[in-house]
C-alpha cells in the first residue's frame, strides 16, 4: 500500500478525532491499532474498542491500494514529528513509513486480519435539521450515568415515529427529556451508549452535515468525514413516564439568567460541597449555600430572585399575569444538576414545578425540554430567618465558630 499527498495537519487532527474511541486496555492488543485503508482517491483511519468504531476519511492520492493495520500510538508520534504540509505513507511486509521531504518514521504494523471486524453501512439518511439534533443530544448527553455495571441508563434512550424524536437520560439523581420535531429513522426504542453520544456532541458543530441510521444490533453516526457506530445496548430502558411529574401543587417562574448566576456562586461558596437549597416564600427564591447535612454553620444567602407575576404569551403577543398559590417551601438540591439543566435553556424565564421537599425539583422552558432533579434531605433544623437577615454574609452561629476562644 502506497498512499501520496495527505495533508499533515489533517492527518493529525482525524488521528485525535478518533484516538479516544481506541481500545487502551493491554488486554485487548489488536485495539491499539489503526486500520488503514486505500482506495478510490480516499484513505480511511478506522479504530476500535469493541463497542465503539470510530472511521476518519481523508482525501489523498492513492498510488497502490491497500490495507495495513498500524500501531496507533507510533503513528500519532510520526504524523506530529513531520515537518512538511503533505506525508506519505508505505507500508509493507511487516512495517510502515510515514514521512515528508524531510522526515522519515517507521512505524509497527499487524496483519489486517488480526484487526477486530468493524460493523459498516453504505447509505445512512441525512438529518434536514442537524442543528436541532445537535441541540437535542446536547440538551441530555449530562445526564447520562457514566456507571457501566447499570447498563440501562449507561445510554441515551432514542425514539421516533419518524416525524417527532424523544431523548432520554439519567443517572438515578436526575433525569432529562426533550422531545422535538425532527426526521429521524422511525424505531420503538434504541438504547444507544454514553460513549457514542458524547463523541457526536464532541464532534459535531451547528453547522455540521449530520447522517443517522441504525440496524438491529448497531446505532451509525456520520458528523462530515467523521464515522461512528455503536453497538446498542441490550436492556430495558426504565419507564420515564413515571418518573416525570403530570400535575404540580406549585409553579413558579424566575428570572433563567440569574438563576444561573445564582447557582455558580453557591457553588463557589460550597467549596467541595455542591448541595445548595432554594426556599420560596413571601415572592421571592432564596438560593442559599451550606455544607451537606443542613448544617446552619456557614451558611450563605446568595441571592433573592423575584418570583415572576407576569409572562410572555406567545399566543396573544402580551404580558399575561401568571397565578401562583405558593406557601413557604424549601428544598435541597444539587446545585451542579441544577446548573446542567439551566444550561441547556435560551429562554429569559425558567418554570421551576414542584410539589413538597422531598418531591422532585422539575425545571423546564416552557418547551418540550423537561430536566426533573431528585432532592437533597435537610437533615437538621435551619433558621432560615436567621440566614436570610445575613443579606449574604455566613451566619451568626458561622462567625460565632470561627471566633478564637477568650
Amino acid at each position: 500500500m502506497r498512499v501520496l499527498d495527505i495533508s499533515t495537519d489533517v492527518l493529525c487532527k482525524s488521528l485525535a478525532t478518533i484516538g479516544r474511541c481506541a481500545e487502551r486496555r493491554a488486554s485487548v492488543p489488536a485495539g491499539a491499532y489503526v486500520l488503514l485503508r486505500a482506495a478510490s482517491g480516499k484513505l480511511r483511519l478506522t479504530v476500535t474498542d469493541g463497542t465503539i468504531t470510530a472511521t476518519a476519511t481523508i482525501g489523498a492520492t492513492i498510488a497502490d491500494p491497500g490495507a495495513v493495520a498500524v500501531n496507533l500510538t507510533e503513528l500519532v508520534a510520526a504524523a506530529a514529528a513531520l515537518s512538511g504540509a503533505c506525508a506519505d505513507i508505505q507500508a509493507t511486509d511487516g512495517s510502515a513509513v510515514v514521512s515528508d521531504s524531510v522526515t522519515a518514521a517507521m512505524v509497527s504494523t499487524i496483519n489486517t486480519a488480526q484487526f477486530p471486524k468493524v460493523p459498516e453501512l453504505s447509505a445512512m439518511p441525512a438529518v434536514k435539521d442537524a442543528a436541532a439534533l445537535l441541540e437535542v443530544l446536547t440538551a441530555v448527553a449530562r445526564s447520562i450515568s457514566s456507571d457501566e455495571t447499570r447498563a440501562n441508563i449507561n445510554g441515551l434512550f432514542i425514539e421516533s415515529d419518524g416525524q417527532m424524536m424523544r431523548a432520554v437520560a439519567s443517572d438515578g439523581h436526575r433525569l432529562s427529556f426533550v422531545e422535538r420535531s425532527i426526521r429521524y429513522p422511525r424505531n420503538r426504542g434504541l438504547l444507544v451508549p454514553r460513549k457514542a453520544i458524547c463523541e457526536v456532541v464532541r464532534v459535531a458543530k451547528a453547522d455540521s452535515t449530520i447522517a443517522i441510521d441504525h440496524t438491529d444490533t448497531h446505532w451509525f453516526a456520520r458528523i462530515d468525514a467523521i464515522t461512528y457506530s455503536a453497538k446498542l445496548i441490550n436492556a430495558q430502558f426504565p419507564d420515564y413516564e413515571h418518573v416525570i411529574p403530570v400535575q404540580h401543587a406549585r409553579v413558579v417562574f424566575v428570572p433563567r439568567k440569574r438563576l444561573c448566576e445564582a447557582v455558580k456562586l453557591a457553588l463557589k461558596a460550597s467549596g467541595k460541597m455542591r448541595d445548595l437549597a432554594l426556599r420560596f416564600a413571601g415572592g421571592d427564591c432564596s438560593v442559599i449555600a451550606f455544607d451537606r447535612g443542613g448544617s446552619q454553620d456557614g451558611a450563605v444567602l446568595v441571592a433573592k430572585l423575584p418570583i415572576m407575576t407576569e409572562r410572555y404569551d406567545p399566543k396573544t403577543d402580551q404580558q399575561a399575569p401568571v397565578t401562583c398559590a405558593l406557601t413557604e417551601l424549601r428544598i435541597g438540591i444539587d446545585g451542579r444538576y441544577l446548573l446542567d439543566a439551566l444550561a441547556t435553556m435560551d429562554k429569559e424565564e425558567v418554570a421551576l414545578t414542584l410539589d413538597g421537599p422531598l418531591d422532585p425539583l422539575t425545571v423546564c422552558d416552557g418547551g418540550m425540554v423537561i430536566h426533573v432533579l431528585m432532592p437533597q434531605r435537610l437533615d437538621r433544623p435551619i433558621d432560615w430567618r436567621a440566614i436570610e437577615s445575613c443579606d449574604g454574609q455566613p451566619s451568626k452561629s458561622a462567625d460565632k465558630s470561627d471566633k478564637p476562644a477568650a
